[in-house]
């Protein structure tokens, strides 16, 4: 059995009428993956830049860097950082009542890194609410990673005494 002409226009309508929510859903889970992706890149760095900087032997292409240095190059080696320089801070906190930076003091590391979107659907999202989307607009959301290791050895890197916490502007 053939469909007659109005069947045929009503399946076109509704085809019109659904594809926009298909490729919403899609463009949104393809945003989701992004956005995980770029949070795996920042815990992962935090975690290496402070791992290097606890046994003082941050080595990145053969030449011996900072964790800061390590850390910025793994956001952008990592496609994170939404296209802007990684906010890196590091300090320690004093642990055994000597003086400076030691062995048995705690380093704590803190990486903040904004996720650009690659599809145009959340800054439309956030255009056509009027702006009340905060992070989900242009200007990506900020992803922030914060670790804390006791350091092996007395580092050779400068390293200012802080109170633990990660203190992004």
């Amino acid at each position: 059995m053939g469909k007659t002409k109005g069947e045929r226009a009503q399946t076109t309508a509704e085809f019109v009428l659904v594809v926009p929510f298909l490729l919403l859903l899609f463009f949104l889970i393809v945003d989701f993956g992004w956005l995980l992706k770029n949070w795996i890149v920042v815990t992962n760095t935090a975690r290496e830049a402070t791992r290097c900087a606890i046994v003082d032997s941050c080595v990145l292409d053969g030449l011996t860097v900072t964790p800061e240095e390590l850390a910025q190059s793994r956001i952008a080696s990592g496609g994170a950082g939404g296209g802007g320089t990684p906010q890196v801070t590091m300090h320690y906190v004093e642990q055994n009542g000597t003086a400076g930076a030691n062995a048995g003091d705690s380093f704590v590391l803190c990486v903040r890194a904004n996720n650009r979107w690659i599809s145009p659907v959340v800054p439309f999202l956030a255009m056509i609410s009027g702006g009340a989307g905060g992070a989900l607009d242009d200007n990506g959301l900020p992803l922030a990673a914060r670790e804390e290791m006791i350091f092996e050895r007395t580092p050779t890197f400068a390293v200012d005494v802080g109170d633990g916490t990660c203190d992004f502007d």
